[in-house]
């Protein structure tokens, strides 16, 4: 069975942007992603807080996992995510 959980979601500058990290179980397996919204209309990925970090900063302009202009695309790629055992 296959659990996505919110762990947190911080506002960021304005209110129309997020971080929000989601925890993903199955089979005892756990892998973390961060999320980052942009007014509700697109979606970058992260595997490492540092990643966001760096993004945030200008420091790296392609370091995310995926990125998504549908929340419907978002949600199909954490779906299809299998930790490995």
């Amino acid at each position: 069975m296959l659990n996505i959980q919110t762990i947190y979601n911080e506002y960021i500058r304005y209110a129309n942007r997020t971080i929000e990290c989601v925890e993903i179980i199955k089979n005892q397996s756990v892998l973390h992603y961060w999320i980052y919204n942009y007014q509700g209309n697109h979606f970058r990925v992260f595997d490492s807080l540092l990643d966001v970090f760096a993004f945030l900063n200008n420091q790296c302009d392609n370091n995310w996992v995926a990125d998504f202009d549908t929340e419907e695309g978002l949600d199909s790629f954490l779906l299809s995510i299998t930790p490995a055992h």
